[in-house]
């Protein structure tokens, strides 16, 4: 490759690799920040320094992951072997209020003493509040998913009254 083919290959690799690693973008006209990270999301762990990677959200998007980090230390009797087992994981978060949670739960060793399982939620802020606003371990229902205007990208699948799975288009 000669030195300007290479310098255009790098520079192209470079712009795939920022988008990879995570989007943060603004919606045109509207104010909103909104943060995308890659693979199924950002791993944060409780009692670990993980909630620095969340630095791009609101000061209330992190004290609320940290609540629900401690609620579900609770699962375990608040067991110092365990302390850093609850998990959250987040794929996206929106400065109007949104965020999807791909799995949060108690994931550690021993799996006997810490483990507890996990779900799936979607976080909403409502009268300046963060708060679950749906969550579950299977499918959602398109029903639900629409009384509740979840935006799309929130939510990718859900069943509609005839069972079947289909992709979410919004309230």
């Amino acid at each position: 490759m000669t030195g300007k083919k290479w310098t255009a290959y790098v520079a192209a690799v470079g712009v795939l690799l920022a988008m990879v690693v995570t989007s943060s973008a603004t919606a045109a006209g509207t104010g909103t920040r909104g943060v995308v990270w890659r693979g199924d999301g950002v791993e944060i762990h409780r009692a670990s320094g993980d909630l620095r990677k969340l630095a791009r959200t609101d000061s209330e998007f992190r004290a609320f992951t940290k609540k629900k980090l401690n609620q579900l230390w609770g699962w375990t009797d608040d067991d110092p072997d365990c302390r850093t087992a609850p998990l959250v994981v987040i794929k996206r978060w929106r400065s109007d209020g949104w965020a999807q949670i791909t799995n949060m739960g108690v994931f550690a060793e021993p799996e006997e003493k810490c483990a507890q399982g996990g779900h799936w939620e979607i976080w909403g802020k409502k009268d300046g509040r963060w708060r679950t606003v749906i969550g579950g371990q299977d499918v959602p229902q398109c029903a639900e998913l629409r009384r509740k205007q979840v935006p799309v990208g929130f939510a990718t699948w859900c069943f509609t009254h005839q069972d079947e799975v289909v992709r979410y288009t919004g309230p």
